[in-house]
């Protein structure tokens, strides 16, 4: 399964956004410690990548997950909640679809740097599980629409 989320800025008057994803566990067994997050490739040279965060809650109707939002850090009103770093966090929640469950969401900011636009081909996770290392890649690209991205 391939996912895409693209952010249009023109005419938004946005130069940095968020975007964010669900991190849990399928199965069980001890956490997952996250070492590193980045781009499984990228794509076009008008994007920056501004940092990474891990935050974790409870979803209510007025503290919901983010899929994509404008600003870098999102503002506190969108996002309430602190960013942990990414190297060394151990990611403890289980998938489920239950609402109200404890969620744990993966937040990656990029920022404009031209108008070509462009960003990352998927995500790439390393973490440690069990006493060994793993590397997930996750189909899911993260773009800001400009000459580089044909689907915006």
């Amino acid at each position: 399964m391939h996912e895409a989320m693209s952010v249009d800025p023109k005419g938004s008057g946005v130069g940095s956004w968020t975007f964010g994803m669900r991190l849990c566990l399928s199965g069980a067994g001890g956490p997952a410690v996250l070492r590193q997050v980045g781009p499984g490739e990228t794509v076009g040279t008008g994007f920056r990548e501004l940092g990474t965060g891990i935050r974790v809650f409870t979803p209510t109707p007025s503290h919901e997950p983010i899929i994509s939002v404008s600003a870098y850090p999102p503002p506190a009103a969108q996002m309430p909640d602190a960013l942990a770093k990414v190297d060394g966090y151990a990611v403890t929640t289980p998938c489920s679809n239950t609402p109200r469950q404890e969620y744990t969401e993966l937040l990656v900011g990029l920022g404009m740097a031209g108008d070509d636009g462009g960003g990352w081909k998927g995500v790439k996770i390393s973490y440690e599980a069990g006493g060994h290392t793993f590397t997930v890649l996750i189909d899911h690209d993260l773009l800001i629409c400009g000459r580089s991205d044909p689907l915006c």
